[in-house]
Formats: structure tokens, sequence, C-alpha cells
């Protein structure tokens, strides 16, 4: 039987990627007129997972389903003129459950088998 699960409608979402070397290095020499959409959160947020870092948007929790396909386009559009030598479609994308740490917001890591709550 599956265990229970408890849903967080105040939890927001991140949808995004998993930066790797060559895109944390775009990222670092990225020229003035697209620092805005990195640097403004109406945009794109950095994010962290334990060491690795993620470039998304942060939407609010209990997003309409119709609204996910639009966050898709936005996040692929917004990493094209960023990356433009890459090719970032909505497959490569991810939805995470996200959490304000410090002021950094932070994927949170699945806990271990025997953390769970029974």
């Amino acid at each position: 039987m599956a265990r229970p699960m408890k849903i967080d409608p105040r939890r927001r979402l991140f949808v995004g990627l998993k930066l790797d070397a060559a895109m944390r290095s775009d990222l670092a020499h990225l020229p003035q007129n697209l620092k805005q959409f990195v640097e403004d959160p109406t945009y794109l947020t950095l994010c962290l997972f334990g060491e690795d870092k993620y470039l998304g948007k942060i939407v609010d929790g209990g997003l309409p389903t119709d609204s996910v396909d639009d966050v898709r386009r936005n996040v692929v559009s917004i990493m094209a003129r960023i990356f433009p030598e890459r090719r970032v479609h909505g497959a490569t994308l991810k939805l995470f459950a996200a959490e304000d740490v410090a002021g950094v917001v932070e994927v949170p890591q699945a806990p271990e088998d025997d953390q769970l709550e029974p």
C-alpha cells in the first residue's frame, strides 16, 4: 500500500534545469543586455540542490495545469536567449517543489526511505 502523502499548496514550484560546467561559464560571461534574465526573478532564478546549480522559473504552488505549458515555453524562450549555442527544450526541464532558505531558493533533497514519516 502506498504511503500517505501531504500536499502543501503554499510551496512554490521550480521549472528549470541543472546547469552543466559550460552553462555556468556562459552565465559568468553573460552580456550586460542579458543579465536581467537571471538577476530579475520575474524571469529566471538560480537555485541550489546540494552543490548543484539549477536555473529556472519559480511559480506559485497550485499552478493550474493549463498554465504549465505556458511556463515551459517561457523558460525555454528565455534560455534560448541566454544559451544560444545550446538546444534547450521542454524535455530538458524538470519540475521540483522549492523552498526559500535564507534568501536562496533551494530544491529540497528527497529524504532517505528511513527518514520518511510513517
